[in-house]
């Protein structure tokens, strides 16, 4: 069992502990008082872990690796420098400084198990061992007076619980005798007595305990020995022995293996669409070889995919095949009253292969290239409504959005993903993309360039709220611009599904993710969470040669309370753009996110009288 992760300084206004940054990790000081970031010392070791300040304020201890070996280190605050005080063969970790400042108990492992080990701070090499047996003891920690150590032994029956040893008289008392484990004790002086507080495991869940140590459940007496430097490490009943004629390299695809079930991926749009998924994921022995196959359907669309891509070295590649079919609706030229929703349908295929690369700049950026050749069909499927999207079209002098023929694209992309999620969705951090995308058009092929962005951040607010905010922007010119899609479920509640669509525009959300129910026992089984949202979105979209102008704050017609007359407003108000707020709940079941939406529609100047009711299934973004 690990130690503790982090310290308080001895006045208490400081706690310390390990981070990364880069490719390694620091020591960072933090405030309790106001949160800053008081200190930052970078560490030049491997698996820094367990840090512990010294009394006089400008040194700490610590555990970490150097060369694959684990030891433990003086670390000075002020300079940085680091030096190396137990410098042997043997595992050691979880160092803690007696209050004096004089004493350095840790773990260290040996002949198979873990045991409990002091030396003074001026001596390092006088290494005592504290605790013996064929069991595990670590987590040591001093008492106030210096006098006792506590710490946690596997002892009876290979279950850790709360144990101390007397420095002075070798005396080892035992606290708790529990099924699920007590681990990382530490003693707590109060008005109620003296208490020591420990990690306990109990039902599935990690706890924090404390109990009174006035009486100890057992005490034994034992020697305390001097650590004899030519002790022999534990060795194992079977050795393996490398031989030479039989190293190789790996083959290319060696014992390709499937990685976990095929997931099974459920879900229904806010337009009552259905859609549904799985995907095979492949893996060689180590990992560096993957591959893909997705296959997908939604309405009566069927989408394939498979991609092979090699991690095997910073500079990861790989190539991917795919045949998509997507649908939407469009309704450009203000076509809106001419035909139904339905009438607007319009699809999108595409038949191609794609050369993928992506190299990582650090933990969180990576920029990915994207090339190859793509089919592309799309088509109006009411065929009165695409001839008079035609006709629109050939009446204001431009061509029609519609294209077909071959794209050659080239895209390239910076992405950025620190966010970190719960099982109901993303909890912190943020994700974001910015790509571009070009396509030369030699010969017949088409040709346009795009420029899309996707930015999300999330903020935690307490246990599980989520203060969640998107803005998704895109533009596309040239010869045969591409366009995008969007409306319904979560990217602008309240209007239909897909329902915006153009060569150019936006959309940005912003919610509050709140718990209202962590779990309800129920007859049919454990049924939850429940999340309620507040939430508010904005958004439009225009083809190219649309007469559209997203808002304005001269006095006009608002038509969102009377879609046929309207009504005179003044200040600013949205013309073709839309916008919508409204509260949800969110509810799972077997696992799915069930989305309950009542939306109101606004022009930012008046909001509709009623309320519009969605229901949907997926994730939120």
């Amino acid at each position: 069992m690990a130690g503790r992760s982090i310290d308080f300084d001895p006045k208490g206004d400081s706690v310390a502990f390990f981070a990364r940054k880069g490719k390694r990790r620091s020591l960072y000081l933090v405030s309790v008082l106001n949160g800053d970031i008081l200190k930052r010392v970078p560490v030049e070791l491997d698996q820094a872990q367990a840090p512990c300040l010294l009394p006089d304020g400008h040194h700490a201890v610590f555990a970490a690796l150097k060369e694959a070996v684990g030891d433990i280190w003086l670390l000075d605050l002020d300079t940085g420098a680091v030096k190396n005080l137990t410098n042997d063969p043997f595992a050691d970790a979880d160092p803690q400084v007696s209050p004096d400042g004089k004493l350095v108990a840790y773990t260290r492992r040996i002949s198979g198990h873990d045991k409990v080990y002091v030396f003074p701070l001026d001596h390092p090499e006088k290494k005592t061992q504290l605790t013996f047996g064929n069991y595990d003891d670590n987590a040591p920690h001093f008492s106030e007076d210096g006098n006792t150590l506590y710490y946690s032994s596997t002892e009876d029956d290979d279950i850790y619980n709360v144990r101390s040893l007397d420095l002075r008289t070798g005396a080892v008392r035992q606290y708790t005798d529990a099924l699920g484990g007590n681990t990382a004790p530490a003693p707590i002086h109060g008005a109620t007595g003296n208490r020591v507080g420990f990690i306990s495991y109990f039902k599935g869940e990690y706890r924090l305990q404390s109990i009174e140590i006035n009486e100890p459940m057992k005490e034994v007496d034992q020697e305390v020995q001097v650590a004899s430097e030519e002790l022999i490490d534990f060795q194992p009943d079977v050795t393996h022995q490398v031989v030479t004629e039989n190293k190789r390299k790996k083959h290319l695809f060696e014992k390709l293996f499937l990685e976990g079930r095929p997931p099974l991926n459920v879900g229904v749009t806010s337009g009552g669409d259905f859609f549904g998924g799985s995907q095979v994921a492949l893996s060689d022995v180590l990992g560096d070889k993957n591959f893909t196959f997705t296959a997908m359907s939604l309405r009566e669309f069927r989408s394939y995919e498979g991609t092979y891509i090699d991690l095997g070295h910073r500079l990861q590649y790989g190539i991917s095949a795919f045949d998509n079919t997507q649908f939407f609706f469009a309704s450009p030229y203000a076509l809106q009253t001419s035909f139904f929703r339905e009438g607007a349908f319009a699809t999108q295929r595409f038949q191609g292969a794609l050369l993928i690369a992506q190299y990582p700049l650090d933990k969180f950026r990576r920029i990915e290239l994207n090339a190859g050749f793509v089919r592309l069909r799309e088509q109006i499927e009411n065929n009165a409504a695409g001839q008079a999207i035609q006709q629109a079209a050939d009446q204001i002098g431009t061509p029609i959005f519609l294209n077909n023929g071959t794209i050659a694209p080239i895209s390239l992309s910076l992405v950025a993903e620190t966010t970190r999620f719960r099982e109901f969705g993303p909890l912190s951090g943020h994700t974001y993309r910015l790509g571009f995308t070009v396509a030369p058009g030699i010969s017949s092929w088409l040709s346009r360039r795009t420029i899309d962005l996707d930015a999300r951040k999330y903020i935690r607010l307490g246990g599980s709220g989520v203060l969640a905010g998107r803005i998704r922007g895109f533009r596309s010119v040239g010869n045969n611009p591409d366009y995008f899609y969007f409306g319904g479920n979560m990217e602008l509640r309240g209007y239909p599904y897909l329902s915006f669509a153009g060569n150019q525009g936006f959309f940005a959300n912003l919610e509050l993710r709140i718990p209202i129910i962590d779990l309800m026992k129920t007859p049919i089984g454990i049924l939850g969470p429940v999340r309620g949202t507040l939430y508010g979105g904005i958004g439009g979209a225009k083809f190219r040669g649309d007469n559209y102008k997203f808002g304005t704050s001269a006095p006009g017609v608002s038509y969102v309370r009377d879609p046929v007359f309207g009504e005179p407003v003044s200040g600013f108000h949205l013309v073709d753009g839309r916008a919508s707020y409204g509260i949800g709940l969110q509810f799972f079941f077997l696992g799915y996110p069930l989305h309950f939406d009542w939306s109101k529609l606004t022009d930012l100047k008046v909001s509709s009288p009623g309320t519009r009711f969605d229901f949907w299934i997926g994730f939120d973004f």
